[in-house]
């Protein structure tokens, strides 16, 4: 087992204060309190006006991009925060090359999803606009993208969040195991890993 702290158990610390002195009491990691409202400056407390929260980084906030996402997180040890690489999403906002992104998070980078997204016109003109698509068929080029990860030596979980709607989720679910295990190997689920 290891042994973690919810971060909305202590409100009055900054994440950077809070990472501090979970790391220097031998926690493992933190759990995250994550809003929209962050604390500030009047009396601390668990849930109103708790200073150690993070802000979501996720699409239509102020973090799309690997680049944004580092600079919230940078300061902070990379064993203890981490980001989500999540490409799909960066078709939608925050563009940015693979393998850049990849650069720029380094140590930070904890947890991959992948999905795919194309764009398209709306019906009667217009701005075109992002759809998900399968994994295969889109903006990205997935296989890439794995070979990337491989070279720069991660090792963590890859989730699979196929939000298309071409296939059942049973067929969807085998459809994206082949695909992506063509393209590299994936450690097998004995013993309750990917």
């Amino acid at each position: 087992m290891r042994l973690g702290v919810c971060s909305a158990c202590l409100p009055e610390l900054t994440p950077h204060q809070a990472a501090e002195a979970a790391a220097a009491a031998g926690y493992a990691g933190i759990e995250w309190r994550v809003s929209t409202e962050a604390g500030s400056q009047g009396p601390a407390h668990f849930l109103r006006n708790n200073r150690c929260t993070l802000r979501p980084l996720r699409q239509r906030t102020i973090c799309p991009s690997a680049a944004l996402a580092k600079q919230v997180v940078g300061h902070l040890p990379p064993h203890l925060v981490g980001v989500i690489y999540d490409p799909g999403n960066t078709v939608v906002e925050g563009s940015e090359d693979p393998r850049l992104a990849l650069q720029i998070l380094g140590e930070h980078l904890a947890h991959v999803h992948l999905k795919n997204a194309a764009y398209e016109r709306a019906e009667g003109g217009g701005p075109w606009r992002p759809r998900w698509t399968t994994m295969d068929d889109g903006v990205l080029d997935v296989p890439a993208i794995l070979r990337l990860l491989e070279s720069a030596g991660y090792r963590g979980w890859v989730s699979v969040e196929d939000f298309s709607t071409d296939r059942p989720p049973r067929e969807a679910l085998a459809f994206n195991a082949a695909y992506l295990s063509d393209h590299t190997t994936f450690e097998s689920a004995a013993g309750g890993r990917p």
